[in-house]
């Protein structure tokens, strides 16, 4: 699986401006850092989660328990 960086979270569509920036801002600087995982769901959806540490990010990796992921700094299965 590869890292798709223009995948986009949903966030509500009343939210102002200036609140959705804050997330996303957030989310780029950590995909920067690698600490987002993309994974596919058993829904066969893909969703992202972001970490504040590595030991977090890897953490939720190891109990992905073989499904497939992507890091954003590269690392994939």
């Amino acid at each position: 699986m590869q890292f798709d960086h223009s995948f986009v979270h949903s966030l509500p569509p009343t939210l102002p401006a200036a609140v959705v920036e804050t997330p996303r801002r957030v989310i780029a600087e950590r995909r920067a850092a690698g600490l987002s995982v993309q994974f596919l769901r058993e829904d066969g959806r893909r969703d992202e989660w972001q970490f504040n540490t590595l030991a977090q990010r890897d953490a939720f990796v190891r109990r992905l328990a073989g499904a497939a992921y992507a890091i954003s700094g590269g690392d994939h299965v």
